[in-house]
């Protein structure tokens, strides 16, 4: 086996992955940007719990940025582990995405390759134009 033929099967195993990673974010669900925070909070007040070291909380914040800046939006207790798998979702396609982009330079690259397998240099008389006799 020749390594032009090491690198098609390599090219052909990335485009069956990139390929499956393009039908995931094809069927992609509903998906929420940002991180899901847990904050404990102290409230002050003399004599209060928290001013001996147990804090109240948790409360859930999704952390998002917005025109540059970090916003929190406060999540009510019953809706975080919802907007935890919508979080998750968006991370998951972020993710998915950078592995296709990553795909395509890697694929470029190899074509590259394969192209210039290929190429005929004129100057050259043991070309083996086509690689078939009669095609």
């Amino acid at each position: 086996m020749d390594d032009i033929s090491k690198v098609r099967q390599y090219a052909s195993v990335l485009m069956k992955e990139r390929r499956k990673l393009e039908d995931r974010i094809l069927r992609t669900k509903p998906h929420m940007e940002g991180s899901l925070i847990e904050r404990y909070t102290r409230c002050g007040k003399p004599g209060c719990r928290c001013g001996k070291g147990q804090p109240h909380g948790p409360f859930w914040y999704l952390s998002r940025c917005v025109e540059g800046k970090t916003r929190y939006t406060y999540i009510p207790k019953d809706m975080a582990k919802e907007v935890k798998v919508l979080v998750d979702r968006n991370a998951r396609i972020r993710k998915d995405r950078a592995r296709i982009r990553e795909i395509g330079r890697k694929l470029d690259s190899l074509f590259d390759q394969i192209v210039q397998s290929q190429l005929i240099d004129p100057t050259k008389k043991d070309n083996d134009p086509g690689g078939d006799k009669g095609d």
